[in-house]
């Protein structure tokens, strides 16, 4: 820049000092407006607790979803969701002794660092049946054992009715009846 006409460097030390300002004003009022089309004026519903539906399927994911490696047992997958459920659910996702009964691959899985990955689904629009503080959801959970190397292994896929309750405005998971075992 030594070797620059004065007004060639009074020229890039504006361009400079403007491209800094425009910078730093673009940065500031970055948070101050609304990105184009947000409603933030309409209210949403929260669909896990809204919908007994999703409250079911979402629950059984999440019952059926282990970290062996992690966790003492399947009733620790239940304490992590314990905001979700009521009735049965919530008194054993919050019991103080732990489940004695774990699935026979567990310290198996737990050596390995293997987890369980639970995904659940409705059955059937048919299959709600629901009232205004009832419902019982048919849902299917799919189980599978996902290993450190990447690789997945089917582990069981069976057929749940899921009872949800409403409870002040929210769907929560009561308790839950397997009726068929695929595998």
């Amino acid at each position: 820049m030594r070797n620059l006409p004065k007004p060639a460097l009074i020229a890039v030390s504006v361009i400079a000092l403007v491209a800094i300002v425009a910078g730093t004003w673009a940065i500031a009022t970055r948070g101050l407006s609304s990105p184009a089309g947000h409603d933030e004026h309409v209210e949403a519903a929260e669909p896990l607790v809204d919908d007994p539906e999703l409250a079911a399927t979402s629950a059984m994911t999440g019952l059926m979803t282990w970290q062996p490696a992690k966790q003492d047992s399947p009733q620790d997958a239940a304490a992590a969701i314990s905001e979700r459920l009521t009735g049965h659910l919530e008194e054993y996702a919050t019991a103080d002794e732990a489940d004695p009964v774990l699935p026979d691959m567990w310290n198996q899985w737990a050596e390995a660092g293997d987890s369980i990955h639970a995904v659940a689904t409705v059955d059937s629009p048919s299959s709600v049946g629901e009232s205004e503080d009832q419902a019982v959801i048919d849902v299917v959970v799919d189980q599978e054992v996902w290993h450190p190397s990447g690789d997945r292994t089917p582990y069981s896929r069976f057929t749940a009715a899921v009872t949800v309750e409403n409870v002040d405005g929210q769907w929560k998971a009561a308790r839950y009846e397997i009726s068929d075992i695929e595998y």
